[in-house]
């Protein structure tokens, strides 16, 4: 308990409970879609340079069994996400291919959160660790195949749209992925006052990210009324099930506790920046309301004050063991 109290009083946490506040006087979004894709890029180079900074005293031989769990993960993560939305009644297999899509890959927001949460926490993530987000966005992928499997075995007429190969699906990956290779270049090489102005302008504009999200979040709650309790119980459930298969397998890869707390958040979070445009392209019948809602409406909320603290503690607890 002491533990959630402390983090609603991080600066994150309270910049996106003032985003909520600000919701509740008819304040519209600070920034618009395009504006809140540009600010997520610039904040996943960011990070990943930080990332690469570290990867760069890292040897090799260390990232083998990581990166061996985090390709299970990709596959793992959106089936059992697949699995538990079936179980939902009423869903059409667009609505659970679209959950599936989205608990099964990344949500960039949740990642920037449990990253700064490490270092407040004085449990630092190794430089790596970046990289294996970037390859958990891959599950995003593995739920789209899922889906159109699951609709091909149900009707054998597709739509010609939904026969290709996705695309766009590694855009967040491939920032991620640039960031690392630079920040590997740069190494542990200073740049004086300079660094320490660019790490607060950074903080800042997570901030006001966090911020927006808080807002948008809470216009999602208008749609909640749409939405069964069976779809709320998935949106808690699945969140702490992928986050602690997570931890399970993460602890004896050999991965430090910050490292398992970033890949735990990253695994329990719900993408609803990328993920939900490739929905509407590849199954473009399943319901906003249904995904979006679940995503951010109730997931995200529930990670930034509750979840991310909880996965905290388990990781502290089965590291001491």
């Amino acid at each position: 308990m002491i533990e959630i109290l402390r983090n609603l009083f991080s600066p994150l946490t309270l910049a996106f409970l003032a985003g909520i506040a600000a919701a509740q006087f008819r304040s519209q979004p600070l920034l618009s879609a395009e504006s809140v894709s540009r600010i997520g890029n610039v904040l996943l180079l960011a990070i990943a340079f930080d990332g690469g900074r570290g990867l760069s005293t890292t040897a090799l031989s260390a990232v083998f069994a990581p990166l061996l769990l985090t390709f299970t993960l990709v596959l793992l993560l959106p089936v059992s996400s697949w699995l538990a939305a079936t179980r939902i009644p009423g869903l059409s297999l667009e609505d659970c291919a679209a959950l599936a899509a989205l608990y099964g890959s990344v949500s960039s927001a949740v990642f920037f959160a449990a990253y700064v949460r490490t270092h407040e926490a004085g449990i630092p993530p190794d430089g790596f660790v970046t990289a294996l987000v970037g390859v958990l966005e891959l599950g995003l992928l593995v739920a789209v195949v899922l889906g159109r499997f699951a609709l091909r075995r149900r009707s054998d007429s597709l739509h010609r749209r939904s026969q290709q190969l996705p695309r766009g699906l590694s855009g967040s990956a491939a920032l991620l992925f640039a960031g690392l290779i630079l920040g590997w270049f740069v190494g542990q090489h200073k740049f004086g006052q300079t660094e320490e102005v660019v790490r607060v302008l950074v903080f800042l504009v997570l901030l006001l990210f966090m911020a927006d999200m808080g807002m948008v979040a809470a216009g999602g709650r208008e749609r909640m009324r749409e939405v069964g309790l069976a779809l709320i119980v998935y949106s808690l459930a699945v969140p702490v099930m992928n986050g602690v298969i997570v931890v399970l397998l993460a602890i004896p890869a050999g991965l430090r506790p910050g490292s398992v707390l970033v890949l735990a958040a990253a695994g329990a979070s719900a993408s609803f920046i990328n993920g939900p445009a490739l929905v509407r392209t590849y199954f473009p019948t399943a319901r906003p309301a249904v995904y979006l809602t679940a995503a951010l409406g109730i997931t995200f909320p529930f990670l930034l004050v509750l979840g991310l603290p909880l996965l905290q503690w388990l990781v502290v607890a089965l590291a001491k063991n």
